[in-house]
């Protein structure tokens, strides 16, 4: 099958999912870029339809269609409104991955590490975030009170898919602090006003490190519960890092003082 008119419904159906509410209302979502699609199907998404330009991408379309999905070849205007990112990239619609509380690996008998970010506001942070966290090899992800969606196609994109094989939650502080008590995991809080520094508290164990937004910080729900208070000292003119890079120091201390 090859689409170049850019009314197709496959077409405009695809596009739609750039929408957070439409992303919601279908339960899909939309991945762009080879490497990203790759992650996603390595994961074990579930695809509906791969769209690539016209003779491109034979392994992704193989690996596609191995999944039970549909391959589409798009040429023309249809490819030109479908990938936002350059004319031979390939667009893919998929099932979205579940995104409750329970979809994280427990810490059973291990410990575990886990990181939660509270309220992050921009796509591009969120995605950095779980690209580090997939680095430090951590145990899963929740994403609290969001205001970014983990499965827009800005964060996908600035997390390289790493999004997909990162066990991820999507809650509300409360279930969260309630879902981390419950299973006696020490909640660590990142915030100016505490008074010990990140190197000097004990990460070991089963941990949750806690990161706020930017702007407003946490919230006074992770502050009231917060088992450690650390801090990174800021020696310039700044009163606070990038929410990314306070993730990336806290969570690779964290897997510094687990491998001594």
């Amino acid at each position: 099958m090859i689409i170049s008119s850019a009314t197709n419904e496959r077409i405009k159906n695809a596009v739609a999912l750039r929408s957070r509410r439409q992303r919601a209302r279908t339960g899909l979502i939309l991945v762009e870029g080879e490497t990203e699609i790759s992650r996603a199907l390595a994961a074990g998404l579930a695809p509906e339809s791969l769209f690539v330009p016209v003779g491109s991408h034979p392994r992704l379309s193989s690996a596609c269609r191995r999944l039970g999905g549909t391959v589409v070849e798009v040429e023309g205007p249809a490819l030109d409104r479908l990938a936002v990112r350059g004319a031979s990239s390939p667009v893919m619609v998929a099932e979205r991955a579940p995104t409750g509380l329970d979809a994280l690996p427990t810490p059973g008998e291990q410990s575990a590490l886990y990181l939660v970010v509270e309220a992050i506001e921009k796509p591009g942070n969120l995605g950095a975030m779980i690209r580090t966290a997939d680095g430090a090899g951590i145990d899963g992800l929740v994403v609290a009170d969001p205001t970014v969606d983990p499965f827009g196609p800005n964060v996908i994109r600035a997390s390289l898919g790493s999004v997909f094989s990162m066990p991820t939650a999507v809650a509300t502080s409360s279930d969260t602090i309630d879902w981390l008590q419950r299973r006696h995991v020490t909640i660590v809080v990142t915030t100016p006003g505490a008074t010990v520094e990140w190197t000097q508290a004990d990460l070991t164990g089963s941990v949750a490190c806690v990161i706020g937004a930017e702007h407003q910080g946490l919230s006074a729900a992770w502050l009231e519960v917060a088992d450690q208070s650390v801090f990174l000292p800021m020696h310039g003119v700044g009163d606070s890092l990038n929410a990314a890079a306070t993730a990336a120091i806290i969570l690779y201390e964290a897997v510094r003082q687990r491998s001594r």
